[in-house]
């Protein structure tokens, strides 16, 4: 389900290859609610109240959602390059030799971080 749906459904425009029916059971019955606009945790939005509401009610830890720093892209990218180009070397059997288990730990988890920051 979509947090906003209603109210785009609502306007007159509105145009779907759903019936109105069908969409308002989605938001009724929801399976997801999946935030692709502001996130409530992050920023005001409409349904912020509510998520909060919810999100205590449940007893959720906090995560890492909650302490997400400013990404500089550039750098990000620059960073996985040379992680990636680090992980090709370590395909080599005769280069991997020289990498400790720690190095190959490092290399693996910052590609791992890289990839959860843009999920």
């Amino acid at each position: 389900s979509y947090p906003y749906l209603l109210d785009y459904v609502n306007q007159p425009n509105f145009v779907s290859h759903y019936s109105k029916e069908e969409l308002f059971d989605s938001v009724i019955n929801p399976k997801i609610i999946h935030y692709a606009a502001k996130k409530p945790w992050n920023a005001k939005t409409s349904l912020q109240e509510l998520w909060w509401n919810i999100y205590y009610y449940l007893e959720l830890p906090k995560t890492k959602i909650f302490n997400k720093k400013k990404i500089n892209p550039i750098k990000l990218k620059l960073k996985n390059i040379y992680y990636c180009f680090m992980l090709i070397l370590m395909q080599i059997p005769l280069v991997n030799l020289l990498f400790s288990k720690k190095q190959k730990e490092k290399v693996i988890n910052s590609i791992t971080k890289y990839n959860s920051e843009f999920e």
